[in-house]
């Protein structure tokens, strides 16, 4: 326990907030988790990477979620496949994902309320889990839901209306899937919407549910402790800069903070998250400004080499 630290508040009940929740409870502190909207969606992809499959596939057990096991990348047109001979990860519909894990949170004792914290109190440890860290270079996710048959996890770059940022289709089920795009504001050649829409006239979909947010991925890791305030997921900028996933940053910096805070460490807590996710983000910036800058031949050749050893060398397909 932290001194006479044994309640703790979060702010954000997304699977950053919910996950630091659950490890805090099981550990005996008195947590309070606030929730202004419990039926508000995070509109993204709702991917999940092998990695997060692993290490917190007890929060999938009684969830529904599609395998990914096939790939496709459309660069300008051309097509680069992949197929793997072992599921690589899957997608879950974001509102049974978040839903499922208060309900964890809950089993475990996290009491969920329903209100806005406009100030985080000073007399107990704050987890910040509220999402969306403002930024200079902002940039939007928008996504719905469109009937479709079964087909791979699809990725789509047109930088002449994304320049950076990409299009995306991936699969719930059989008959469903989260078609999306997402990219820094700037970079869209016209409005994120109309972009939307472009794109779903191109694939000759319709979408349903359509809603958009502002996404945090600059990839900086800094100011993640403040006094009894502890940040974590995108509210601490945690989202890869290159393809903009979070999940997983999050519910591992909601894991790693409960952590902490159980071993009174929550000064060591920035330095563990930085010796985490630091460099893969260092990597993730560089591979972004590259592929962004680069002339299209260049960067569909180093695509092409990228793709191959992805294939050859990292899963031994």
């Amino acid at each position: 326990m932290i001194g006479d630290f044994i309640y703790v508040s979060i702010v954000g009940a997304g699977p950053a907030g919910c996950t630091a929740g659950i490890f805090l409870a099981r550990n005996g502190f008195d947590v309070k988790l606030y929730e202004q909207d419990t039926e508000r969606v995070k509109p993204c992809g709702g991917a999940l990477s092998s990695r997060t499959i692993m290490e917190f596939k007890e929060f999938l057990k009684d969830i529904p979620f599609y395998e990914i096991k096939n790939v496709t990348f459309d660069l300008e047109g051309e097509i680069f496949d992949l197929k793997f001979n072992k599921k690589v990860g899957c997608v879950v519909d974001r509102f049974i994902f978040d839903k499922n894990l208060r309900n964890i949170a809950k089993s475990e004792g996290v009491k969920i309320i329903k209100k806005k914290v406009k100030k985080f109190p000073k007399n107990v440890i704050c987890v910040d889990a509220r999402g969306y860290k403002k930024s200079t270079d902002p940039a939007i996710a928008i996504r719905g839901f469109c009937k479709i048959k079964r087909q791979n996890m699809f990725f789509g770059f047109r930088r002449k209306i994304v320049k950076f940022g990409y299009f995306w289709i991936f699969p719930i089920s059989d008959s469903l899937a989260n078609v999306g795009v997402g990219g820094k504001i700037r970079s869209f050649n016209t409005n994120p919407l109309d972009t939307f829409n472009w794109f779903l006239k191109e694939k000759k979909l319709k979408a349903s549910n359509v809603s958009g947010a502002p996404v945090y991925y600059e990839g900086k890791i800094e100011n993640l402790v403040n006094g009894n305030i502890i940040k974590v997921g995108e509210s601490a900028g945690l989202v890869n800069p290159l393809i903009g996933e979070g999940i997983y940053y999050g519910m591992k910096s909601g894991k790693i903070a409960a952590n902490c805070i159980v071993n009174n460490e929550i000064k060591n807590y920035e330095k563990i998250v930085k010796n985490e996710f630091e460099g893969e983000f260092q990597k993730s910036l560089f591979v972004r400004s590259f592929f962004v800058n680069s002339p299209m031949l260049i960067s569909k050749i180093i695509f092409n080499l990228g793709i191959k050893h992805i294939t050859s060398k990292v899963l031994g397909l």
